[in-house]
């Protein structure tokens, strides 16, 4: 739709199921972004493993693309010896156990009988403050976790083994100097994608070198492929919008678009996709969107993904009236 939806025309789970036949569709093409390959550090094995098989499906039928500069910002990583960076390793557990710390010591300075009766604590100031400091010690065990070392370097062995057939062979340096010649005029007319990098002092244009990249090689091959599908975690505004309300079935009228939020390509990057490739079935999904759509179409597949990333691959019909 060129202006775009203010109300979405379908239920949450007709996009879900919408999204699933998609990607399963043989004339649809699936592009990675690199922080799509930056998760896969983060997931356990065997959520890994569903989406290796997921991948290598797509690969042989070649409908899989990891774009050359997604290689590229991967491979800066390696360089730089810093793939550790996209583990779940994490000093965050130590400053919130330091923050926690510090909140008991101003605990212990005024809280008092006064304060216990108004958050109607059970007990006096000492099991208040001998509660709150085991509180912590018991929140440690769990943090532990985040200390662990992980195998950045067997992760990669396996990111190269499944996934090297998919990357592109494009031409970077001239897609380099196109985006040198056009970003800064796209990025002031906020032309999407990328504008919303033009501060960034590195990489600013790499979106917009990745969409060169997804446009280029949909069009030589528009007649095989009919769908393309955007496969990323980046949800800034210059790749996509959320209409403000949605139909469900049992509303009287549209309902709020939330909960969770149905997001869009932009409909400016919707027009330029249509008039370079012929065709306007762009669609730009995030890993959660694309679990939830694909466990409509093989949910057992789906099984450890959604497990990692906390997703429900049935929601209940409580959850939809509490939420209608």
């Amino acid at each position: 739709m060129p202006f775009g939806f203010s109300v979405y025309p379908k239920s949450i789970e007709e996009y879900f199921q919408d999204i699933g036949a998609v990607l399963e569709d043989n004339e649809t093409l699936v592009f990675l972004d690199t922080n799509i390959l930056a998760y896969l550090y983060k997931l356990q094995g065997a959520a890994r493993k569903e989406l290796y098989a997921w991948a290598e499906s797509l690969i042989k039928a070649g409908r899989l693309k990891i774009p050359a500069w997604v290689l590229c910002e991967y491979l800066a990583k390696l360089k730089e010896q810093r793939l550790g960076d996209y583990t779940a390793r994490s000093k965050e557990p130590d400053e919130i156990t330091k923050k926690l710390n510090n909140l008991l010591a101003l605990a212990s300075s005024f809280v008092d009988e006064y304060v216990l009766k108004g958050i109607s604590y059970p007990s006096g100031r000492e099991k208040f403050l001998d509660n709150f400091r085991k509180a912590i010690l018991d929140l440690s065990i769990y943090t532990r976790a985040f200390k662990t070392e992980f195998d950045a370097d067997e992760i990669h062995q396996e990111i190269a083994s499944k996934l090297s057939p998919a990357v592109l062979r494009s031409e970077i340096s001239s897609l380099c100097v196109r985006a040198a010649h056009e970003g800064d005029l796209r990025n002031s007319h906020r032309i999407p994608p990328g504008y919303k990098d033009e501060g960034k002092t590195d990489n600013k244009y790499g979106d917009m070198i990745i969409w060169f990249e997804i446009l280029d090689f949909s069009s030589k091959h528009s007649e095989k492929f009919r769908r393309t599908v955007f496969l990323t975690n980046d949800n800034k505004p210059d790749w996509v919008y959320a209409p403000g309300k949605r139909i469900e079935p049992k509303a009287a009228a549209p309902v709020a678009n939330k909960e969770p939020t149905i997001k869009l390509p932009d409909p400016r990057l919707v027009a330029e996709y249509s008039a370079k490739v012929g065709h306007n079935n762009l669609h730009i999904i995030t890993l959660p969107v694309f679990i939830e759509a694909m466990s409509k179409i093989r949910p057992t597949d789906v099984q450890n993904l959604a497990s990692a990333i906390q997703i429900e691959l049935e929601r209940s019909a409580a959850k939809d009236e509490r939420t209608e």
